[in-house]
């Protein structure tokens, strides 16, 4: 929370032009917005990993959330069980994998996610009030 103070010293004032969850694109120092596919805007996106999942030379992404922190006349944003965005064929995100197809199951708040390297890379996402989640990545 910003006190009073910082906020009076504040240079500039940003306004919200939409909610969607989106990803930046740099295009050769040019910069391109591009909103996510629809499935992904069922619940809050919070945790991202940018990994090269299936080896293709192109970035494919997973993306972790919901928030449980509304009230009880809201109830909780989950609809976000884990979702991974493949490249396929040298296209961005042509491919979305839900969690019966990728094997990882989010079910949950996830405060944090990270990508361990190793013989055996590992994803790990700890979840709110709940147990760390630990998953293989087959390669």
């Amino acid at each position: 929370m910003l006190s009073d103070d910082m906020k009076e010293r504040m240079d500039h004032i940003f306004h919200v032009n939409s909610s969607s969850s989106q990803v930046l694109w740099n295009e050769g120092g040019t910069f391109r917005w591009e909103e996510l596919p629809t499935v992904v805007q069922l619940s809050p996106v919070s945790k991202t990993l940018v990994r090269d999942f299936n080896k293709d030379g192109f970035p494919d992404i997973l993306l972790a959330g919901n928030d449980h922190s509304y009230d009880i006349s809201t109830g909780y944003y989950d609809a976000n069980k884990g979702l991974l965005l493949m490249s396929k064929d040298g296209v961005a995100f042509e491919q979305i994998l839900s969690p019966a197809e990728s094997g990882l199951v989010l079910s949950g708040m996830v405060e944090s996610l990270l990508y361990v390297e190793g013989e055996e890379p590992v994803i790990v996402a700890g979840m709110n009030r709940d147990s760390v989640l630990t998953y293989k990545v087959n390669r």
